[in-house]
């Protein structure tokens, strides 16, 4: 969240590998990859000479270490998500923080390594200090080229656990609620049974108001990535917008593509008739699965720590009418409808999502293209659709 096999089936024969083609392969995983796994604070990589970005992807089960993760979603996501990095790649140093754990980390490893094998087969890097030259290697026509640099980082996403427990247990009081199943006719008129996923449970989803805490001071900033992506873009002009946040502005977050949150505020619009909180434009609420943390600035914020109090949880709660059930994706989105000058909202093909819960109503049916409404082709696309 792991097999290894590389399986090349292009109408060429590959003979066995030369020690030579081992020794450059070897010598290049040997510059990616930071083998520790270390604490967030520790890590190796925080100049502006790279782009940063992080990703959670712990708790790999037996089961999956025993049938393999590539058969997973899970592991299939990952795969295509990595796959597609490298693709859209036009040469930006890429540093990548893995907020992982002890298990976890070889499996994550080896997908990565099965990936980066696949394009130097295709084109050899050879042996070397620094992976100096772009790889040109066509596939469907597209050029696909790979970082000029590239280093990853394993960081034990425990510490989060350990360092925050009271505070992540107040916000998953507030922002875990696992509710009650609920039974939806949706505009098919197939009866749906809906229930909130236990996973939500987990410290996982609950430790991003932290990052700035535990990255080094000398790490300007992190953008943080869900698995469940394909990039269309480099990814240095996503960091572009850091440019256009203003001076207050220290997360960028793209929009909630569904009326998700126009649903669950309704008895806050009751009591609030000339409230515009859930309606389609800024006030929609935000989806997580791509954001860019300003640590530098979330460091110098004089509210933003002062906000992350169960007080301030349960007034929101009960202002908003209602309870979190994705972890901080919702605490981000009622500190938004607080505080907006704390965030800067992406363009929505940055964050362009697939979901759309075929248990919505006829009624919502309706609204649903408002809120999915994108003019532009994506540039991440967010495979997040509903999966039955």
């Amino acid at each position: 969240m792991w097999g290894y096999k590389v399986i090349v089936c292009l109408c060429l024969i590959y003979l066995t590998p030369t020690n030579s083609t081992r020794e450059s392969e070897g010598s290049v995983f040997d510059q990616i990859f930071e083998d520790s796994l270390v604490l967030p604070g520790e890590i190796k990589y925080t100049s502006d000479e790279f782009l940063h970005m992080g990703i959670i992807f712990c708790n790999v089960t037996f089961y999956e270490k025993d049938t393999g993760i590539e058969t997973t979603k899970h592991g299939r996501q990952f795969k295509n998500m990595i796959r597609s990095l490298f693709k859209s790649s036009e040469g930006t140093p890429l540093h990548m923080v893995f907020l992982t754990d002890q298990q976890s980390k070889h499996f994550i490893k080896q997908i990565m390594t099965s990936e980066i094998v696949k394009v130097l087969r295709a084109a050899s890097i050879g042996p070397g200090t620094e992976i100096n030259d772009f790889l040109n290697v066509y596939r469907e026509g597209t050029p696909w080229k790979f970082p000029r640099k590239l280093r990853v980082e394993f960081a034990d996403i425990n510490y989060f656990s350990t360092t925050f427990k009271e505070e992540l247990d107040h916000l998953k009081l507030w922002y875990g609620n696992m509710g009650q199943e609920e039974v939806k006719i949706g505009s098919d008129g197939k009866t749906y049974i809906y229930t909130i996923s236990r996973k939500y449970q987990k410290d996982l989803f609950y430790i991003a108001p932290f990052y700035h805490k535990v990255f080094p001071k000398e790490l300007k900033y992190i953008a943080f990535f869900d698995v469940d992506l394909q990039f269309k873009k480099d990814l240095s002009e996503l960091i572009e917008h850091r440019k256009f946040m203003s001076g207050s502005e220290a997360i960028a977050v793209g929009l909630e593509q569904t009326p998700h949150y126009y649903l669950v505020s309704v008895n806050h619009r009751k009591k609030y008739p000339d409230s515009k909180i859930g309606f389609h434009g800024k006030t929609q609420g935000f989806n997580t699965g791509v954001v860019i943390y300003d640590l530098e600035k979330l460091r110098k914020s004089e509210i933003f720590d002062l906000m992350l109090t169960p007080e301030n949880y349960r007034t929101w709660v009960y202002k908003y009418y209602f309870y979190g059930t994705v972890g901080d994706q919702d605490l981000f989105t009622q500190m938004y409808w607080e505080v907006p000058d704390l965030f800067y909202i992406l363009p929505c093909e940055w964050n362009l999502q697939t979901h759309k819960d075929p248990s919505m109503s006829v009624e919502t049916e309706k609204i649903y293209p408002l809120y999915h409404d994108c003019p532009h082709e994506p540039k991440i696309l967010h495979d997040n659709k509903y999966i039955l």
